[in-house]
């Protein structure tokens, strides 16, 4: 009994001593933020960083960071793994040239310029073409061409360090005036539509396909032959493709009709035909009718006139009325200027009496990417282009080949882009690829070969179309 009572009291006693203990451990117990912060305490006073080398060991990393990276980079580029290629450079091609004056011309052959610039910039390399308003200039001043306006245009465009070359003007007379100002920076300048045999070469009167250069145009190149040439090109297609030996030679009393005149006359002798009179264009219809008339008197086998549409109607009508309308009409290209549906035009006005006209115009029409080329044009304006547009195209073609002869010459970094494209652009020992195939320019700047287009109307299409193309230079089957 006594025993028995002596356990249990042990057994009270010890589950007190234990109950007594587990509340003071639960007493001592912490959670665990309550021991890291415990911890904390104790290792911070030794391990402590001030503010100052807080912010240098910062930099340090950072300074690391950039080194494992830079190291990084120059690995994957060293196994071409990641090509680095920088942003292009923005360069800017200029226009100047008649626009909003009511002449489509003009507005054709800038957009002819702006597909080459879209077309070119696929595959522009380095470089990134640009063609903004700011540099799209017009030398309309009161609905004509100026001078004056053509010159202050220049000077903009050259003002603007961007612009590496400008494309322009149309107007011959313009281009006397921007020729100087262009020369003097150091611009390219390619014109599609200057014809004046003036604007680089000495005129003495006669036929100047070797005629004297005048003191180098270093920047200044056309993709149109000169009159001169087209003039050359109408006696030679006339006599050696026509087989015309005598010819009755017109002009309209005006200079470009009279001097045009006077190039074909003096180069259809050369090649051995007979001219039987020279004469010009009369006021008066009695006046012209006595003309044609003595006209037939001499039996000639072809008219060549000199002179516009506007002129060039009204004789072939009456050629046509004295009974010479079965013998070749041939003019400049001032008698294209449009269809039977353009208002006024040559083909307008003559109708049926046009059939045996011709048309000689003053460079390329034809190529071997001509045909892609309108196509292009038609899709994107809606329209055809005109010849001169497609010389506008190979204007920028010829820009953007001498651009793109830069950028892989690196020599060209000693000298300024604007002056590299200019060497380059006017280089004589250059052939450029056009859609009219490779042209090249001579001492003077002008194109080479010096090929004209002729066109003939077509009853069908009541327009003007392809008929031949001569080296007028060379002639046919030489």
């Amino acid at each position: 009994m006594s025993r028995q009572l002596s356990d249990e009291l042990f057994d009270a006693r010890l589950i007190a001593y234990l109950d007594d203990r587990a509340e003071a451990g639960a007493a001592r117990a912490r959670t665990p933020e309550q021991v890291a912060a415990h911890i904390a305490a104790r290792l911070r006073p030794r391990y402590r960083v001030s503010p100052e080398a807080s912010r240098v060991l910062r930099l340090a990393w950072l300074v690391t960071l950039v080194a494992l990276m830079l190291a990084l980079l120059t690995s994957l580029l060293a196994g071409g793994r990641l090509p680095w290629v920088p942003p292009p450079r923005i360069v800017r091609i200029a226009i100047e040239l008649p626009l909003g004056g009511g002449d489509p011309g003009g507005e054709a052959i800038a957009n002819g310029i702006l597909l080459a610039v879209s077309d070119a910039n696929r595959h522009s390399g380095p470089f990134q073409i640009e063609v903004p308003p700011a540099v799209i200039l017009s030398d309309i001043i009161g609905g004509q061409s100026s001078g004056s306006q053509g010159a202050a245009n220049m000077r903009q465009i050259v003002a603007d360090p961007d612009v590496i070359a400008v494309i322009g003007p149309f107007g011959s007379s313009i281009a006397r005036e921007q020729i100087p100002i262009s020369g003097a920076a150091g611009l390219l300048q390619c014109s599609p539509a200057n014809t004046d045999p003036q604007l680089t070469q000495v005129v003495d009167g006669g036929i100047q396909l070797g005629g004297s250069p005048t003191p180098r145009r270093a920047n200044y190149i056309r993709t149109v032959t000169t009159d001169d040439v087209a003039a050359a090109g109408a006696a030679r297609y006339l006599f050696e493709r026509l087989g015309k030996t005598s010819v009755y030679v017109i002009d309209d009393n005006q200079s470009y009709g009279t001097v045009m005149a006077d190039w074909f006359a003096t180069e259809f002798a050369r090649l051995g035909g007979s001219v039987l009179a020279r004469a010009s264009l009369p006021a008066s219809a009695t006046a012209l009718s006595a003309m044609l008339a003595s006209a037939r008197a001499t039996n000639p086998e072809a008219i060549y006139f000199g002179g516009t549409g506007r002129g060039a109607a009204p004789l072939l009508k009456a050629a046509s009325q004295a009974g010479l309308g079965g013998i070749p009409f041939i003019g400049t290209d001032a008698l294209n200027d449009g269809s039977t549906a353009t208002r006024g035009s040559f083909l307008g006005r003559v109708g049926a009496d046009a059939r045996n006209a011709y048309s000689v115009f003053p460079g390329l029409a034809n190529g071997p990417e001509t045909a892609a080329f309108a196509a292009r044009y038609r899709a994107t304006y809606g329209g055809d282009p005109t010849p001169f547009a497609a010389l506008g195209y190979a204007c920028a073609q010829v820009v953007v080949a001498a651009l793109q002869q830069v950028a892989g010459d690196p020599a060209a970094s000693t000298s300024s882009l604007r002056e590299a494209v200019r060497a380059r652009g006017a280089n004589m020992s250059t052939t450029f690829q056009t859609i009219f195939g490779p042209i090249s320019f001579d001492a003077r700047g002008d194109v080479t070969p010096k090929r004209v287009t002729i066109f003939t109307p077509d009853a069908q299409a009541n327009d003007w179309v392809y008929a031949d193309e001569i080296d007028a230079a060379v002639g046919f089957g030489k």
